[in-house]
């Protein structure tokens, strides 16, 4: 171990600090001079200092602390990545399970590749690099002479041949697919997109980068073009033959694949990963539509109710109505025949009085009376009150129906 000591010009040793005698005894401009050694090698002692014995106890705890730190945090790390394992294989059990409750043709639209642990990636080129391993385990299970991997992808490729043999498989695919659908023999709708009518010409055996290499990679692009996939994923002749744009030959080769399984083909684990979660995103859209449905017919249903509820309301009231407008009606006619009636008996009346003066001239006396004849007036003008009761009874209903209408609507 070491310690700085220091020489000031008066030779004044400063407090808590360990000395150091330079040698040469002198300083250096007027300010002090620090100058490195080994306790045991230059004071001419064996004995170690206090403040290095302290020095060398405070660095060995240090270092115990530090060990213990790393240990901890390896621990952590595995157990960290022992909880991963655990999570994916929960995620893989849950994928077989969904597979397991597919119907039996959407596992005869899909054909799959062999499982394998789900992967993180944290950059770009690790994840087209997985890309193109799952390509390659997929072409090699296609076509097992290829011997391609992720290694040797684009040098195993960039001649063109194996791709224009797999174009030549989808296009005999697709033609058998046509073929069953007119036989009857396959319910699914037909491919969407289009395939030559002949196998594409494959110049076998070309050397990598010759005009023969490119035309192979050129028939190919024109082969895509026909099953529809897009020009911003499509590459270009000279990027697989010169191995100048590695992502866009895997975006091509996903968009030939993803073709392939829609009509049974074998498909890449990515492909099949893509089909699962759009088959899980069509159920829960069929779910939520059915719902949706449901909660319409609900409210529907609803409304129906509230109008028959309404309906039988006004139907009751309209028969309140007419019952107490006939129980009127008879209760006028019963008064028009009570009227009618004395009228009719102070009229004979009248006329018996009358009768009985022609007879007896003699006893005719001239009185003023009038009370019968009032009598008789009073009796008109209560059924004339009472008619008018009715009419205004009559039109107090029909403004409550006229609001009730205007509630309705």
């Amino acid at each position: 171990m070491s310690t700085f000591d220091t020489v000031e010009e008066s030779g004044e040793e400063y407090p808590g600090v360990a000395q150091f005698k330079t040698g040469v005894g002198d300083t250096l401009g007027g300010t002090p001079v620090f100058k490195r050694r080994s306790y045991g090698s230059s004071c001419g002692s064996s004995i170690p200092s206090p403040e290095t014995e302290e020095f060398e106890s405070l660095e060995k705890s240090f270092r115990e602390e530090l060990e213990e730190k790393l240990h901890e945090r390896k621990i952590s790390e595995s157990e960290r990545k022992i909880s991963d394992i655990s999570n994916r294989e929960r995620k893989l059990s849950e994928l077989s399970a969904k597979l397991a409750d597919m119907s039996s043709e959407d596992q005869l639209s899909l054909q799959l590749v062999e499982k394998r642990q789900l992967r993180s990636f944290s950059r770009a080129d690790e994840y087209l690099y997985a890309m193109k391993e799952d390509l390659a385990e997929w072409l090699n299970m296609l076509y097992p002479n290829i011997n391609v991997d992720a290694e040797n992808f684009m040098d195993t490729l960039q001649t063109g041949e194996h791709l224009l043999r797999h174009a030549n498989s989808v296009r005999k695919k697709h033609a058998d697919i046509l073929e069953m659908i007119e036989l009857g023999e396959y319910k699914r709708k037909p491919p969407s997109f289009q395939v030559p009518e002949a196998d594409l010409p494959i110049r076998e055996n070309v050397v990598p980068g010759t005009w023969f290499a490119r035309d192979n990679v050129y028939n190919f692009i024109k082969f895509c073009r026909l099953l529809q996939v897009m020009e911003v994923v499509m590459f270009e002749t000279e990027d697989l033959v010169s191995q100048k744009n590695e992502k866009h030959v895997v975006l091509t080769l996903l968009e030939v694949a993803r073709r392939g399984a829609k009509i049974g083909m074998l498909a890449p684990m990515l492909v099949q990963f893509e089909q699962e979660i759009d088959q899980e995103l069509a159920r829960e859209e069929k779910e939520q539509k059915k719902r949706e449905k449901e909660e319409k017919e609900r409210e529907k249903q609803m409304r129906e109710e509230e109008k028959a509820r309404k309906k039988r309301e006004k139907e009751e009231r309209e028969k309140e109505r007419e019952e107490e407008r006939l129980k009127r009606k008879i209760e006028k006619e019963e008064k028009d025949r009570e009227a009618a009636k004395i009228i009719a008996d102070r009229e004979a009346a009248l006329q018996k009085m009358q009768d009985d003066m022609d007879l007896f001239p003699s006893l005719a006396v001239e009185v003023q009376d009038d009370t019968v004849m009032d009598d008789v007036e009073d009796d008109f003008q209560s059924v004339g009150d009472y008619e008018n009761d009715f009419d205004e009874y009559d039109e107090e209903l029909e403004e409550e129906e006229e609001e009730e209408e205007e509630e309705e609507e």
